[in-house]
């Protein structure tokens, strides 16, 4: 319905596009205030600009994830934006680099689990009072199926990834005394448009054939679809 989220803020990660712009129009759109958020503040003028349109309310925080001191600036930022009082958090933004483990440097191994875990626990251990003082009291992180797959040629994502899981389970255990509710996503292969530039419009359809029970090909309206839900009361 859409005043689902009325009254309500929502911070999402990496909102500038695919999954997370998905995410945050749909929450503007069940009216929420969004707090959208990309590694440079004009990567987020397009979804801002969408929500304008339609009504919505959205600002905008930049910066980049893997540095421990920008994460913790951005906390700052998104709790003066909401007043001090945070509804839901979304943690979507992610880095992957394809290596093969003897072509993987220590450097892209630190930057992705600083981008993909460090800045999760950093976000949320800031942001905590804050959502505290929320009605909604939701956490979700975006994790991914190859947690329980192994894929090759991602062994710093896939660690990432896990580790979302942990952290999870054990905020779920930790918050939940605080009435907070902490969970995780764990999506296929999603048809967002990195996807499609690098291999065309068919490759969904094929994983899809080729790995899953049901041959559905994941949109990211899909994965906010399943955002939304775990953030609203019926969860």
């Amino acid at each position: 319905r859409p005043d689902l989220f009325k009254d309500q803020t929502v911070f999402v990660t990496g909102s500038s596009q695919g999954i997370g712009s998905a995410i945050a129009e749909l929450f503007a759109g069940l009216g929420a205030q969004v707090v959208a958020h990309g590694s440079r503040k004009e990567n987020c003028q397009r979804v801002k600009t969408a929500i304008s349109a339609t009504d919505g309310r959205c600002d905008v925080v930049a910066g980049d994830l893997g540095n421990p001191d920008e994460a913790h600036r951005i906390a700052g930022e998104v709790n003066r934006l909401v007043g001090g009082r945070l509804d839901h958090l979304i943690h979507n933004a992610a880095t992957c680099e394809q290596r093969t483990l003897s072509q993987l440097t220590l450097a892209e191994w630190q930057k992705t689990l600083s981008a993909n875990l460090t800045s999760n626990f950093i976000l949320t251990q800031q942001l905590l009072p804050a959502i505290e003082a929320g009605k909604g009291k939701s956490i979700v992180l975006i994790s991914s199926v190859v947690t329980l797959l192994g894929i090759s040629d991602s062994a710093a994502y896939t660690a990432s990834k896990a580790g979302q899981i942990g952290l999870m389970r054990t905020l779920a255990g930790e918050f939940g005394k605080k009435g907070i509710r902490v969970n995780a996503l764990l999506p296929g292969l999603v048809m967002v448009d990195r996807i499609l530039r690098q291999y065309g419009p068919d490759y969904g359809k094929k994983i899809a054939t080729q790995y899953q029970l049901i041959p559905y090909v994941i949109q990211p309206g899909d994965i906010a679809a399943s955002a939304a839900f775990l953030c609203s009361d019926a969860a």
